[in-house]
């Protein structure tokens, strides 16, 4: 009994140390194998499929051996009952074993049989067991590396003769050059001599917060499941908080609405088992993820987000301390306005009665304003006008309602019916019955101007007016009505003057010059010295020779000269222009115009620009009198043409 205590103990040490062992083992050669792969390709992968199951297989053996040792030692009873259950449970997408274990003690086999009870070795036999799933797990997934080996040996060996035929290599697969094919949903891919190109599938912009993908589908599309009530989809499950015992999960959810409120919970919580804790071991609390942030805890106005978590990540236990710090978080938030409901301001005070008597009616207004109706609250009942009957009691007689006064005069009625007339309207006399209108005209008999003895004052029904001034005079043309106004108001005309009034039409270089009053006409205008025209147009004359330097406008029957001074700076009132060339003899160097100026010319007013000149008397042939008789003096006595120098009768006769 001894040594078969002394052989459970160093099986169960064996156990461990190897378990230990050959796991650390396993993940360096699988690591290492997997580094090799990507340099060696083929020939490695042969190796770690020996490697590989090798390993397995006698961890296996090992395992196998162990158990049943373990259970020919602590089941020897027919009094003993054991029972086990070993689930594989899906929680956050990994794959984790429970063991359950229900059972009783064997009946007592003595101290020097085991030093473990039966209960501590059925928790290691469940572990052992569990261990197993574990292990057949990674030898069937180390076949199916060796099977994918095994293909991808073939496909290598056909990748250097694939290269020559311009041929693409792409997720284990062959293709042609120039083939399509398609990646996935939203990616096509072509093999261009040797090389691939793809192209990815652009999506359209969707209308909703969170659209859904379907299976098939690249591109995202709303559904009416994509909001449910305004909440957005689910998000995914977090960890499970613990690693091993039973722990919790949560997802979580927003609001989307915009109008509507949100019904239901913003976070789900659901329990999750990663197998059974060693109860052994002290351990610390420490605490879970935190919860995604709740809905705001109102639809409007400021309120609440909270977030929560758990002190089971692990859960303390044998001792261990409590997790240091809060379990619940709350933050502010706001939401839109909340709606305001008008309310109503004060009455405003009674208006006045509409009669003073025999009844009227008065009214009041409120505004609403207290509050104003404001982020889609409800507008105030009721109505904004109120209104009163007012000075029911009856109306006195009122003596004035016949009208028995003058249009325009007050009435004063008696409380017995009796009535009085005010005064006349202004221009008017009476008693206030009757009114007949002034005549200012003749009670103020100079109101108006007076020309030859004509009236010029009008008598209007009321008033007066005066009728405009005379010709040739000016002055004011009063109106008004009654007495007073007709001698405060008097008519004054005066002569005109219309070079002193400045309504002459002289020109602005001429002078105005009053005649008479009664001239015809009453002013003339005279060019100022330096200027020539008639007055109305004048034009600068610099040589004061009565020609203008400029042409001026040239009216009917003028009697100024309007033509432009041909010599402006010389006087030259004839205006003589011997060459008929726009310039005057006066101021014209060359008279003839044939070239050769006055000083040189010998006929200077004879155009002869060949200067021919016979007898040589320095005056011209076309101009000597005598041209073949040396004359210089041209003395020609009976003034015929023909000089003395050459006349056979020099007196004519």
């Amino acid at each position: 009994m001894t040594r078969m205590k002394r052989i459970i103990v160093s099986v169960l040490d064996m156990i461990t140390r190897i378990s230990g062992s050959v796991l650390d083992m396993m993940t360096r050669i699988i690591v290492s194998v997997m580094d090799m792969i990507t340099r060696l390709c083929v020939s490695v992968l042969d190796m770690i499929t020996r490697i590989s199951g090798s390993v397995l297989d006698m961890m296996t053996r090992i395992i196998v051996s162990v158990m049943d040792m373990i259970t020919r030692l602590c089941v020897k009873d027919t009094n003993t009952v054991v029972s086990e259950s070993t689930d594989m449970v899906d929680v956050s997408s990994s794959t984790a074993i429970t063991t359950n274990f229900i059972g009783q003690k064997t009946e007592n086999l003595g101290a020097d049989m085991c030093e473990r009870s039966c209960e501590e070795l059925s928790t290691m036999f469940q572990e052992l067991k569990g261990l197993r799933v574990v292990v057949g797990n990674l030898i069937d997934g180390l076949q199916k590396v060796t099977e994918e080996n095994t293909v991808m040996k073939d496909t290598l060996g056909k990748i250097k003769n694939s290269k020559e035929k311009h041929m693409c290599w792409q997720d284990g697969r062959m293709f042609e050059d120039k083939e399509d094919w398609v990646v996935d949903s939203c990616t096509t891919c072509t093999c261009q001599d040797s090389k691939i190109v793809c192209h990815q599938i652009t999506c359209p912009p969707v209308a909703c917060a969170s659209p859904s993908f379907l299976d098939g589908e690249c591109c995202p599309v709303c559904l009416p499941m994509d909001s449910e009530d305004g909440w957005s989809p689910w998000s995914e499950w977090t960890e499970c908080t613990v690693t091993c015992g039973t722990g919790t999960q949560q997802r979580g959810r927003s609001c989307d609405a915009t109008s509507n409120p949100c019904s239901g919970p913003s976070i789900q919580t659901r329990k999750c088992s990663l197998g059974k804790c060693d109860s052994r071991v002290r351990q610390d609390g420490r605490w879970s993820l935190w919860s995604p942030w709740s809905s705001c805890s109102v639809t409007c106005g400021e309120g609440q987000i909270t977030r929560i978590r758990h002190c089971n990540a692990p859960t303390p236990q044998l001792g261990g301390k409590d997790c240091d710090g809060q379990g619940r978080v709350t933050q502010r938030c706001e939401a839109k306005p909340c709606p305001i409901d008008g309310g109503w301001g004060p009455w405003s005070p009674w208006a006045i009665c509409s009669a003073t008597c025999g009844g009227g009616v008065k009214g009041r207004t409120r505004v609403c304003n207290s509050p104003e109706p404001q982020y889609g609250g409800q507008k105030c009942p009721g109505e904004t006008n109120d209104s009163n009957a007012c000075n029911k009691q009856d109306c006195p007689i009122d003596g004035c309602l016949s009208n028995p006064c003058f249009g325009g005069v007050d009435c004063n009625s008696g409380s017995d019916g009796s009535w009085e007339c005010g005064p006349c309207p202004l221009g008017f006399r009476g008693n206030g019955t009757h009114c007949d209108d002034v005549n200012e005209c003749d009670i103020v008999s100079d109101v108006c101007f007076k020309a030859g003895g004509a009236l010029r004052c009008v008598n209007t029904d009321p008033g007066f007016h005066c009728l405009a001034c005379p010709p040739r005079y000016k002055g004011t043309q009063p109106f008004g009505v009654g007495v007073e106004a007709a001698s405060k108001n008097k008519q004054v005309c005066e002569p005109e003057n219309p070079c002193k009034d400045k309504t002459h039409n002289c020109h602005r270089s001429a002078e105005c010059i009053y005649l008479s009053h009664f001239s015809d006409p009453m002013y003339k205008c005279e060019c100022r010295i330096g200027y020539a025209g008639d007055g109305f147009i004048c034009g600068e004359d610099s040589d004061l020779d009565g020609w203008p330097n400029q042409n001026l406008v040239c009216g009917a029957n003028a009697t100024y000269h309007c033509r432009k001074d041909n010599c402006p700076n010389l006087p030259n009132s004839g205006q003589e222009d011997f060459d008929k060339d726009g310039q005057g003899d006066a101021c014209d160097k060359d008279d003839d115009n044939d070239a050769i100026v006055d000083e040189r010319d010998n006929c200077p007013l004879l155009y002869n620009p060949r200067q021919f000149d016979f007898d040589k008397d320095d005056v011209g042939d076309r101009c000597d009198n005598c041209p073949y008789e040396h004359n210089p003096a041209q003395i020609d006595t009976d003034h015929n043409g023909e000089g003395d120098a050459c006349a056979v009768d020099i007196d004519g006769d």
